[in-house]
């Protein structure tokens, strides 16, 4: 009985050539419509749960970035959720603050109030005097870091440069359709 079960099942080809045919058909028009739409990854997007803020102004020694910067972002971090430890850090005039947070923390959702705090300290300052930014560390910008962008010049200084990058580049950057994000 086995043998003619396993009979009928394979004399089903030989027999509906045409519908075969449309079997496989529909299985690769599938595979093909399947392939355009699965995300690829070079590597696992893996998350942490540590996010830093950096921060720099020009010309700034470690004091004033200490009492402007560094003083009021530990103020105003206190307010977030979940933070089990900050270390800080200043070297010349930037420094950093890495935060540590418990474990199963939405890390997206911190890093976005982080951006909130650090904005508004940035705004206020005069300006284009001074940098913060919140970095995660997530193998998530491997697969989509794209494009590097150099401006160079041999007439103007390399504040200047930073400038140009900052005001006119990366929002131009930004702005075209699939651009996440313009940084300079």
């Amino acid at each position: 009985m086995d043998q003619s079960i396993s009979n009928r099942i394979l004399s089903v080809p030989v027999e509906r050539p045409l519908a075969t045919a449309m079997f496989f058909a529909a299985l690769v028009l599938l595979g093909l419509i399947s392939v355009n739409r699965m995300s690829i990854s070079l590597f696992p997007v893996l998350s942490g749960d540590q996010l830093t803020i950096a921060f720099y102004r020009r010309g700034s020694d470690p004091a004033f970035l200490e009492r402007e910067i560094l003083l009021p972002l530990h103020s105003r971090i206190g307010s977030v959720a979940d933070i089990t430890e900050t270390r800080s850090s200043i070297s010349g005039s930037s420094g950093r603050i890495n935060i540590s947070f418990e474990p199963g923390t939405d890390i997206k959702v911190r890093e976005y109030e982080l951006r909130r705090i650090a904005s508004k300290l940035q705004r206020e300052h005069p300006q284009g005097t001074t940098w913060i930014d919140v970095q995660s560390e997530s193998t998530g910008t491997f697969d989509t870091f794209v494009m590097s962008v150099s401006v160079l010049s041999e007439a103007l200084d390399k504040d200047a440069l930073y400038d140009i990058a900052l005001r006119l580049v990366a929002p131009r950057l930004a702005s075209v359709p699939g651009v996440a994000a313009g940084e300079a």
